[in-house]
């Protein structure tokens, strides 16, 4: 982008990415190749129109620059987001082993990682889910597994016995509404 400069002259600002360079990292560029704060104003008035930051903010931006308090990479990677390790999912199995009424939040600031860490951890690798306000397993076990299969083939034996007049005799019910522990 061509912005007209002094004396007529030309100067070119490379026109930045959208969502690649943020509005203080373009200011804090401009500072570092000598710019004026108000110079550096009218450019990023310029590139950014209303998404303009303000002039105390490069003022700001030039001392910490100055200081040598500014780095060149400004993203910040938090010390709880961390990958699922067998120590974290130990951590959260422990945990909610102990206390099936715990939520992700406190499970989180427990073990020291983030909830979208220890959702996962809950969710994939322990296949838990909340069922009235306690954790449960999303697997049935291999004693459920055939009681399920016992009362299907009933089921299915039934209707061919006494035809649809059965299914006249079945209930329905949303599994929510069934205990945990029934």
């Amino acid at each position: 982008m061509a912005l007209g400069g002094a004396e007529g002259s030309c100067i070119l600002l490379p026109r930045p990415k959208t969502g690649m360079l943020k509005t203080r990292d373009f200011a804090a560029d401009l500072a570092r190749d000598g710019k004026t704060a108000k110079e550096i104003k009218g450019s990023v008035q310029r590139v950014y129109g209303s998404k303009a930051i303000l002039l105390d903010t490069i003022y700001h931006i030039i001392n910490k620059i100055k200081t040598g308090k500014m780095m060149d990479d400004q993203r910040h990677f938090s010390s709880k987001k961390t990958k699922r390790s067998a120590a974290t999912i130990a951590g959260v199995t422990a945990a909610v082993t102990e206390d099936t009424r715990c939520t992700i939040a406190e499970l989180a600031r427990d073990i020291g990682v983030s909830r979208g860490t220890v959702h996962t951890v809950v969710h994939d690798d322990l296949a838990l889910v909340m069922k009235l306000a306690c954790w449960a397993s999303k697997l049935l076990l291999e004693g459920q597994k055939k009681e399920k299969m016992r009362m299907c083939k009933k089921i299915v034996a039934d209707v061919y016995q006494d035809s649809l007049a059965y299914l006249d005799k079945v209930v329905t019910v949303d599994e929510t509404m069934v205990s945990l522990h029934t």
